[in-house]
């Protein structure tokens, strides 16, 4: 989903919002392939 707002890892703009727990993140925090940020995809394996 695309928003806009304050990335929640690095205050950066958003662009983004995580699948998993719902943060607003910008670009570099989020994982296009499965919708998550980066901290929710870290725990994950596809």
């Amino acid at each position: 989903m695309s928003v806009s707002g304050v990335c929640y890892v690095c205050s950066a703009t958003a662009n983004h919002t995580c699948d998993s727990c719902g943060g607003t993140v910008c670009d570099e925090h989020y994982d296009a392939g499965s919708g998550f940020c980066v901290r929710c995809v870290g725990g994950r394996s596809f």
